[in-house]
């Protein structure tokens, strides 16, 4: 098995388990805002918010390489 596939199962695996674990309602406050989700959600909303971060960092990466690889040739 690719070291990749088995590092993404591993990680949903872990992210699973978090879920199953944490049911319970946490407060969530900033500002003036204020909202009572179950903790699991919260999880979740911070890997997704973590994958698309990461993937749009990533795009930028690349593309500052192409653009800077072009320039110096």
């Amino acid at each position: 098995m690719p070291v990749r596939f088995t590092l993404i199962l591993a990680a949903f695996l872990v992210l699973f388990l978090l879920i199953l674990g944490n049911p319970a309602p946490v407060t969530l406050q900033f500002l003036f805002w204020r909202a009572q989700l179950r903790l699991y959600e919260v999880i979740i909303g911070a890997v997704v918010f973590g994958i698309i971060f990461t993937y749009i960092y990533l795009g930028h990466w690349k593309y500052l390489r192409k653009v800077r690889d072009k320039r110096w040739d």
